[in-house]
């Protein structure tokens, strides 16, 4: 009588059975890659609402509107040391007869900008923002400078059509601290207004080089 194969036994040695072996082996060796993989990716992956961190010399587009009197002119300052206020570069500026022209800063670092207003030799009104900006996007310097009042207001204007204030964007020029620390500067309100502007019909401050001879090039003739 045919007796039929017992389940349960050893299969016999063969080319099958070596197939199987090698098939279990690339198994397990694709799964262990796989996982590796796996792991890799969760390690590298940023956590959610992180942002993105800017490629190297990326940039940030900045635009700059003042409304001051037709005798004073507006521009606007990059601090080459952003916690400690010092030493400004201009980056643009204008009359009320001719507009500021756009410009750009590195993105991905903290940014310290001055919205600086001129009457002759006199400083009149300065604002005072850090930010960091964003690669690619596009920021708003809107300030004036009349009637005895002095403000500007800093707005992500990326969305033309729904401008908002930089999350992490704080007034750095505040009564009696021209330069306030980073940690007790207050932060704009989330509707865009303007906030008043730490000086007003003085001298500059922590900002030697901010003069009317600055802005020679910049009046029309």
């Amino acid at each position: 009588m045919r007796t039929q194969p017992d389940p349960t036994a050893s299969a016999p040695a063969g080319p099958l059975r070596r197939a199987g072996r090698r098939g279990a082996h690339s198994v397990r060796r694709w799964l262990a890659i796989g996982g590796l993989a796996g792991l890799a990716s969760c390690a590298t992956a940023p956590p959610p609402g992180a942002a993105t961190p800017a490629l190297p010399g990326a940039t940030a587009r900045l635009l700059l509107r003042g409304a001051v009197p037709p005798d004073s002119r507006f521009a606007l300052y990059t601090l080459g040391d952003a916690v400690l206020c010092q030493s400004p570069k201009l980056l643009a500026g204008g009359t009320p007869q001719k507009p500021a022209d756009a410009a750009t800063v590195p993105a991905g670092t903290l940014t310290t900008l001055d919205f600086v207003v001129l009457r002759g030799p006199q400083t009149v009104c300065v604002v005072r923002w850090s930010f960091t900006p964003g690669a690619g996007k596009t920021y708003l310097v809107q300030g004036q400078a009349q009637a005895g009042v002095c403000n500007a207001r800093l707005m992500d204007a990326s969305a033309a059509d729904l401008p908002v204030p930089p999350a992490d964007a704080v007034l750095r020029f505040t009564p009696g601290q021209p330069c306030t620390p980073l940690a007790q500067s207050p932060s704009p309100p989330r509707d865009g207004s303007l906030i008043q502007g730490g000086q007003h019909n003085g001298e500059a401050v922590l900002m030697p080089n901010a003069t009317s001879r600055d802005l020679q090039g910049l009046i029309a003739p």
